[in-house]
């Protein structure tokens, strides 16, 4: 297992292409004409907190896919405080309209030993604040046992639990660093026709482009939150840093569409 810089740091996003039409509109952010260090501020990207100062979320050369200079990724580390990383760009979501967000991600963790299950990833779409009567979430959270769960609403709250150690990555031992390989995260949602209501589905992709979990979200839940969601007529995407959150995760190449 190739540790290098990435094993180091445990213990831009740069718009590259922005297509329109009348039916489809697409973004693209690449992290790599970003300057290094604290991702706020960047290129429209913002870290809300109560506090001001460090945040747990930055950007690092050699951290993206190919592991060269120039290749850069942000990185969510473990944070002091809650964070909430806001992306600028809030594509249409008119009812009958089709949102998604691709992204690579891989993470590293120690061999910390849980009492409870903590998340390594946690994505938020919603509107242009992410704020907590307005949005949904999904997490991907290392177990004590050593398996994983993927879980979030969308708007119901579903979970997979009990995914085989090795299908992300295995836990190390002692002093050691477990890193996985490059992942897929693939959400889309479709915002119905009828009030309040949307499929939407959530799937994580291995470096081989096999499926490690899925989760499917078709009823209709009727309540202010999904009220709120189903009346935003942009809809953006963001992560979280948390306060338990085990290691760190990285993210490249982003797209983010909406389609009728």
């Amino acid at each position: 297992m190739k540790v290098g810089k990435l094993g180091l740091l445990i213990g831009a996003f740069g718009l590259f292409l922005c297509a329109t039409d009348a039916a489809r509109e697409t973004v693209k952010y690449d992290f790599n004409t970003f300057i290094d260090g604290q991702l706020n501020g960047q290129n429209g990207w913002k870290i809300l907190r109560k506090r001001p100062g460090k945040s747990a979320v930055s950007i690092f050369d050699e951290l993206g896919p190919t592991e060269t200079a120039g290749d850069k990724a942000l990185v969510i580390q473990l944070s002091d405080e809650v964070s909430r990383v806001v992306g600028p760009d809030g594509l249409r979501w008119m009812p009958g309209q089709t949102w998604s967000m691709d992204f690579d991600f891989r993470v590293g963790i120690t061999a910390q030993e849980l009492a409870g299950n903590k998340p390594v990833l946690t994505v938020f779409i919603g509107n242009a604040y992410l704020s907590p009567k307005t949005r949904w979430e999904i997490r991907l959270e290392a177990e004590p046992g050593g398996t994983w769960k993927l879980s979030g609403g969308l708007p119901v709250w579903k979970e997979i639990d009990g995914i085989v150690a090795d299908t992300v990555v295995e836990r190390s031992e002692g002093d050691e660093i477990a890193i996985s390989n490059w992942m897929h995260f693939t959400l889309i949602t479709k915002k119905l026709l009828e009030p309040d209501a949307f499929e939407s589905y959530v799937e994580i992709r291995n470096s081989d482009y096999e499926i490690i979990a899925r989760l499917a979200f078709h009823d209709l839940l009727k309540d202010k939150k999904t009220a709120s969601m189903w009346n935003q007529s942009r809809l953006y995407c963001g992560f979280n840093a948390p306060l338990r959150q085990l290691g760190l995760v990285c993210i490249d190449n982003i797209e983010i569409t909406s389609s009728d």
